[in-house]
């Protein structure tokens, strides 16, 4: 009886429109804005039975209600969170009840299809059609057939291609349909789609479905693998102007499937502008964050290219954005267009490319290529249809904002899968960022007992400090504070609003941004430090958690986006791992430690080559690359989470890389350095040394001494700018190597090329780095380039200016160019600036030989085409695809030998170079020598006077005369010119006089007047010839101002051969008196033979492909490569 009545209650509370069902909490503790989100929830069918609508927030809505089975249901409906005191509510309270179903969006059958009425517009779906006869796809007819509005209608969709393949049907499955939501899954069958058994492909879904994947992974479902198939997928919501589409093929990519969109014109509605938030101009540097407005034409800039390309993940190439809209006259005009967003929906899919051209109208076109193998068998693209009033996507914040909400942080995620709010454990207190509990204690305790430990003693030297009135750093103070049990100044906690008021894509959070960087990742340790003893974090803090797991904001290597530089993906993933060791009495901790740990392992993976460990990128970004890194997996072992470092063979070997690119000691910057190649940035090591030695500590002590020695070679005794960076990298129980003990032979290193070395640490040491391998990111187009250090000073380097301005031309750094040398179009400038035509391509290592005389190495390089660039970095414009032509094949080989002598040899060690060319175009040999001018002293020689210690002395045989211009950079944009800086027209003589002895510190300039300071070296460049840039003869203290460098381009014919040797002579301006003539070496060459004689020391070197290589001295013939160990340039290697 008691059931029958309970029974009879609920049918009349349902009848009467009283919540029969859990009311269902919103919880918003950021109290984000949620104006109008769909959201669907799964409960027990009973419990959603007669359920029809949602009450308590204003107006009662439509629920839409579906069986999903095993007796349960699910319920779309559309939720709105109001403000209270113009702020929206930290909770929403909706009921759910029964009562007359309400109206919503609406599904009208025509004869071809459907037309749904969603409250902002109209929009017409084309239904299911058999074709027979097959007819070719663009024939087989679109799923979208046109969209209405109050104020007009129009829009066209389609396929086009090249012999198309056949379409037997188009099929269109309702999957969803009620007041809420309409949902539709378009199929396209082929005549030969050739299905043979299953792939492994993501699920095609409509919806942002992330925040339901395992850490660091996008899942997989087995598929019927077919040779052909397209479906498309379309969602459409009550209400709302963003249209879901969902899209997954697999088409020859001989029919270059293209699916083309028109909007306005012709076909109309009527549209008058573009509204778009791009992020990179064509053809130049610099982002941007604000929404535009353009006419329907196109922009100065394109210069033939598309106006946008839409791309579902921040990146710096041209032209590109996320969203553009075409709008109407008036707030309640149409708005059209398109929206690329999720990432973890892409997979190996082309962007969207939006062009327009009248006036009046707007389209965009989508390739349907097949993805690359590796990807998987079908490609995938999710992508919105904006359909609605020009108000709903009119301004910055209201397009981030409708982008933030479908793609980014959604209402669903948060609902369905996000803790904001939990109980803290007292027994998970901080630190375990920057330094572990147990390191922060004992050092603690150290101090306060008096230990004399060389920890303590560092740390009471910056007390001191303090004590004295030094400036000292915040950390620094945080972290005295925190030693000596004093109250650490008030540290912000890391907030995640740049993330949630703007969008996952937005400029403002690209990875190196303030909005990144300090925001939401600096702030992490020096909060977690300042917490000390305390759980740490707040709702904001795993907000910051779910944002960094999220790969839809940042999907790393995942379904083939590649994340830019190296750095760039640490940077954006690194508040992943610092909330994983945080949060570590969060309930979802183990998730985000689970993704902390996989995705620092895959970077190490990805970044490093196997088997030498050389980053993908030049030295210097590889080494920042690897700092971050190093940071993340340091936070990882301070939190119990173990050494990701030692469990990776390439993190050893990648440090034995960085070290072997150690330069000889330079007098310039007073320390050695690593190559400055590509764009490694001036006068830094690039590698940590200290800190990944730390690392090592305990399961290779040796390594880590070897480390400790690289680390004192380049910073020697000098004491850390901050203790606090001090203690993150320092093991005090690491004892440094002997640098003489550890191994600088000569050595190749797979995917970079070789060093060459001699002498090592000896005044005349000798140095060489040789680019001949694949890894190209931040490098110049420098392959087969030479960097040298000759005697122990540098003489021809490679263009040693960083980014600033970027040296890309291959005839800025020591190689060969093919081709003319002509004008090129600037675009930004609208004038011809010189150029030349260049090859592209890293080279590879063909072969090595290294013994106690001569080290050898020879590298190659291959292309059939040529690009048309600037020689000047200034002229050049950042991104932009030069003009490029088709050759018939080129190669350039080149045999880098390095000549080595005893101690008590009258001869140095130097250089011989022999570059041979083959195919049609003419060349240049390129060769920069940090010298102050060139002086022809004979035929094919010229003596340099060098601006550091060392002459040298160029021959070259096989080439024609050179032309002579100059290079240079300009360092620091802040350091005036200085009073020992040569004057315009005066002589080496009357500068040496006018500053000897002479010491004269840096001047700064004000920020303000760095563009008027720049402007007084350039003219001081002109007037000088850029002997402004080098030190004062005789000059022995350093000299960062910049460089300048001579610079000799040698003609050699197509198919030519040239030898050169490059000999370190002791530098007269050095010494203030002339060389003797007897240690001027006597060089004779002829064909691939070299003489070079002091006295009665004399030896020959002979390079070649049939000759190998082979050095006579002192009676005996050494072959040191055999002969006809290489095939003949005419052959391509196999590899």
């Amino acid at each position: 009886m008691r059931r029958l009545s309970v029974a009879i209650l609920v049918a009349v509370l349902i009848r009467c429109g009283v919540s029969a069902a859990e009311p269902l909490t919103i919880a918003n503790p950021l109290r984000l804005d949620w104006p109008a989100e769909l959201l669907e929830i799964t409960r027990p069918s009973t419990d959603l039975a007669g359920v029809t609508r949602a009450e308590g927030m204003g107006e009662p809505r439509p629920v839409q209600i579906e069986e999903v089975g095993e007796g349960r249901s699910r319920a779309w409906l559309v939720i709105t969170v109001p403000k209270i005191d113009g702020k929206p509510a930290t909770t929403q309270r909706v009921e759910l009840v029964g009562g007359a179903p309400l109206s919503g969006l609406t599904v009208a059958p025509w004869s071809g299809g459907s037309d749904i009425d969603y409250g902002v517009a109209k929009i017409r779906l084309n239904g299911s059609q058999t074709f027979d006869p097959p007819v070719p796809l663009d024939q087989a007819g679109h799923w979208f057939g046109g969209l209405t509005w109050p104020t007009g209608a129009g829009g066209q969709a389609g396929f086009a291609g090249i012999d198309l393949p056949l379409v037997r049907e188009r099929t269109a499955e309702i999957l969803h349909s009620g007041p809420v939501m309409h949902e539709v899954r378009f199929t396209w069958r082929f005549v030969a789609d050739g299905e043979a058994g299953t792939v492994a492909s993501p699920p095609l879904a409509a919806g942002k479905r992330s925040h339901r994947f395992p850490p660091n992974v996008i899942p997989t479902e087995n598929l019927a693998k077919r040779n052909l198939q397209l479906v498309i997928q379309v969602r459409i919501v009550a209400g709302d102007p963003w249209i879901w589409v969902a899209e997954e093929w697999r088409l020859p990519e001989t029919s270059r499937v293209q699916q083309r969109w028109t909007m306005g014109g012709a076909a109309g509605p009527a549209v008058a502008e573009l509204l778009w938030t791009p992020w990179f101009e064509y053809d130049r540097f610099g982002g941007n964050n604000k929404q535009k407005t353009h006419p329907l034409i196109p922009r100065p800039e394109q210069q033939g290219r598309p106006f946008a390309v839409l791309w579902p993940r921040w990146h710096q190439g041209g032209g590109g954005a996320q969203e553009l809209v075409a709008v109407g006259k008036g707030a309640a005009a149409p708005a059209v267009g398109a929206v690329a967003f999720l990432p973890t929906g892409w997979l190996g899919s082309d962007p969207i490319a939006v062009d327009v051209a009248d006036g009046n109208s707007v389209s965009w076109k989508m390739h349907h290529r097949p993805p690359p193998s590796e990807l998987g068998w079908y490609a995938q693209r999710t992508w919105a249809l904006i359909a609605g009033r020009r108000e709903q996507v009119e301004g910055t914040g209201t397009i981030n904002s409708l982008v933030r909400r479908h793609g980014d942080w959604t209402l669903q995620a948060q609902h369905e899968s996000t803790v904001l709010e939990w109980k803290r454990d007292p027994a998970v207190v901080s630190p375990s960022i920057l330094l572990s509990r147990q390191r922060l204690s004992q050092a603690t305790t150290d101090l306060a007992n008096g230990a004399d430990t060389a920890e303590v003693r560092l740390i009471r030297s910056w007390i001191a400090k303090r004590d004295a009135g030094e400036k000292i750093s915040k950390e620094d103070e945080v972290l005295l504070a925190v030693l000596t049990g004093g109250k650490p100044s008030a540290v912000g906690l890391p907030t995640p609003s740049a993330y949630l008021s703007t969008r996952y894509q937005d400029d403002f959070v690209n990875p190196t941004a303030v909005g990144n960087r300090r925001m939401f990742n600096d702030a992490f340790g020096l909060a977690d430090l300042a917490n000390a003893g305390k759980p740490f974090g707040d709702p904001s803090t795993a907000a910051i958690a779910y944002i960094a797991t999220d790969l839809d904001s940042w999907p790393g290597w995942h379904h083939g986006f590649h994340p830019g530089n190296p750095n760039f993906h640490t940077d954006k993933y690194l508040a992943a791992v610092y909330a994983a060791c945080t949060l570590a009495d969060h309930p979802h901790a183990s998730r985000f430690a689970e993704f902390a740990r996989s995705v620092v392992a895959a970077d190490i993976a990805s970044t490093l080559s196997e088997p030498d460990g050389v980053g993908y990128e030049c030295p210097g970004y590889a080494g920042y690359a690897l700092s971050l890194q190093l940071r993340a997996a340091r936070a990882l072992l301070n939190a119990g989470h173990g050494n990701v470092v030692t469990r990776s063979p390439m993190m050893r070997a990648t440090g034995v890389w960085h070290r072997n690119l150690l330069t000889p000691f330079d007098q310039r910057l007073g320390c050695r350095h690593e190559a400055p190649i590509g764009d490694t940035h001036r006068w830094t090591a690039g590698c940590d040394f200290r800190l990944l030695a730390s690392f090592f500590a305990d399961s290779d002590p040796g390594f880590a001494g070897e480390l400790e020695a690289s680390h004192r070679l380049v910073n020697g005794d000098a004491p850390p700018d901050k203790l606090l960076e001090a203690l993150i990298g320092w093991d005090p129980r690491i004892v440094a190597a002997d640098p003489a003990s550890l191994n600088w032979s000569s050595r190749t290193f797979a995917d970079f090329g070789a060093v060459l070395r001699s002498r090592f640490g000896r005044p005349d040491e000798s140095f060489l780095s040789f680019k001949a391998g694949s890894s190209h990111g931040h490098y110049h187009n420098d392959g087969l380039s030479l960097h040298w250090y000759g005697g122990g000073a540098p003489l021809a380097l490679d263009y040693n200016c960083s980014y600033h301005p970027r040296g890309d031309h291959a005839g800025l750094h020591n190689t060969i160019t093919f081709g003319e040398s002509t004008l090129v179009r600037h675009n930004g400038k609208g004038v011809n600036v010189p150029a030349g035509e260049q090859l592209w391509g890293g080279g590879e290592v063909l072969a090595k030989a290294f013994g106690p005389a001569m080290d050898v190495v020879v590298g190659e390089r291959r292309g059939s085409s040529l690009s048309l660039a600037p020689w000047e970095p200034a002229d050049a414009e950042f991104a932009r695809g030069y003009p490029r032509r088709a050759t018939g094949p080129l190669a350039h080989r080149r045999m880098v030998a390095l000549i080595k002598h005893p101690v008590d040899s009258v001869l140095a060690d130097y250089l011989v170079v022999r570059d041979e060319v083959s195919g049609q175009e003419p060349a240049l040999l390129h060769w920069h020598l940090l010298v102050r001018s060139v002086e022809r002293i004979a035929p094919g020689m010229w003596l340099c006077p060098g601006q550091w210690q060392r002459d040298v002395l160029l021959a070259v045989s096989g080439a024609g005369s050179p032309l002579v211009s100059r290079w240079q950079y300009l360092a620091s944009e802040n350091l005036a010119p200085p009073a020992c800086a040569a004057r315009p027209d005066e002589s080496d003589q009357a500068w040496r006089i006018r500053t000897a002895g002479s010491v004269e510190a840096p001047t700064l300039v004000e920020k303000a007047q760095e563009k008027a300071n720049v402007e007084r070296w350039n003219d001081l460049i002109a007037k000088t010839d850029g002997r402004v840039l080098m030190p004062p003869p005789g000059w022995t203290g350093q000299w960062k101002y910049g460089e300048c460098q001579r610079w000799l381009r040698f003609p050699i014919a197509a198919g030519g051969t040239a030898l050169s040797v490059l000999y370190p002579m002791s530098s007269s301006a050095s010494v203030n008196v002339p060389v003797p003539a007897a240690l001027v070496p006597r060089i004779s060459m002829a064909a691939d033979r070299v003489e070079v004689a002091i006295g009665d020391e004399k030896e020959t070197i002979i390079l070649g492909p049939e000759s190998g290589a082979v050095i006579e001295r002192s009676g005996q013939r050494l072959e040191v490569m055999p002969s006809n160990s290489l095939p003949p340039l005419s052959v391509e290697p196999k590899r």
